[in-house]
């Protein structure tokens, strides 16, 4: 499990990809770079209420649900990922 709330704020890439994790959650978060899961084996992945530029899931598989109630982004590239 990795689990960031309320309390991280990265101007930086957090680069997940290729990893695997039970759960991948960042809630009321601020992002300033890109979170990237691509390639990534995710139980399930939370995003709600969190600010970035964009997320990179391509080829991403994420197995239980994918929640981003409230999240504010450029964009969301989940090519080829199976949720």
């Amino acid at each position: 499990l990795c689990r960031y709330q309320r309390q991280l704020q990265a101007d930086f890439r957090l680069d997940f990809a290729d990893a695997g994790f039970p759960a991948l959650v960042f809630e009321h978060c601020e992002l300033d770079d890109v979170l990237d899961v691509s390639h990534a084996r995710l139980g399930h992945l939370s995003i709600s209420n969190t600010r970035f530029t964009h997320l990179a899931a391509r080829s991403a598989t994420i197995d239980g649900g994918f929640e981003f109630s409230g999240a504010t982004t450029g964009w969301i590239d989940a090519r080829r990922a199976t949720i």
